[in-house]
């Protein structure tokens, strides 16, 4: 039997030191600190009655790890309180969660495909932001300083990118392998050849 604990430390180093400078197990008299700790010890309350640690990114629909604390994932949770278009799927494109009569909506988007949106080093983004912190909408996009009035049209815009960008990646993949394939066949034909000639002349 796995005794290993479901959820465990975020063991990445990131350039930002804010992001460990709280705890979701700190008390605190700030509201907006309050509201994050809720949110990420209601999101690890909720994986653990499910019996996973890992959460959709919004834009590239692949699982992140969750884990116990601050950092609570490599990458950003963004939030709002508005319902969702109904384009997007729960459980994929956004995660809800109930919290003392509100419903608030969560989008998680991992570090890397930031760096890939917002065309910034990680480096940068890691100082941009603080990693694994939880963000409301109108302060992620505030920061990122992209021309979007709502998470909505930013999602949209960044999965269309992010596909295409996938599309292309992929076809050039293909062509490289098959290309490889191409010229390794012409090898192996052009020995085949000359080993022929050889004999040839020996003969």
């Amino acid at each position: 039997m796995d005794d290993a604990p479901l959820f465990t430390t975020n063991g990445e180093t990131y350039r930002n030191p804010l992001s460990t400078s709280i705890s979701l197990y700190d008390k605190s008299y700030n509201r907006m600190i309050i509201l994050w700790n809720r949110i990420g010890r209601k999101l690890i309350h909720m994986l653990q009655q499910h019996e996973t640690n890992t959460i959709i990114c919004t834009i590239t629909e692949k699982p992140m790890k969750v884990f116990c604390d601050y950092p609570i994932v490599d990458g950003l949770i963004i939030y709002n309180i508005d319902i969702p278009n109904s384009n997007l799927q729960r459980g994929i494109d956004y995660e809800p969660l109930l919290i003392r009569h509100q419903i608030y909506y969560l989008y998680p988007i991992t570090l890397s495909i930031l760096q890939f949106l917002l065309h910034k080093t990680k480096d940068e983004i890691e100082t941009l932001f603080i990693p694994g912190r939880i963000y409301k909408d109108t302060s992620f996009l505030s920061i990122a300083n992209i021309p979007f009035t709502s998470i909505y049209d930013f999602v949209n815009h960044s999965r269309s990118l992010y596909r295409n960008g996938s599309i292309i990646s992929n076809y050039i993949n293909h062509w490289y392998r098959n290309k490889q394939s191409i010229q390794k066949w012409v090898t192996i034909v052009d020995k085949n050849t000359t080993s022929n000639s050889s004999q040839c002349v020996i003969c």
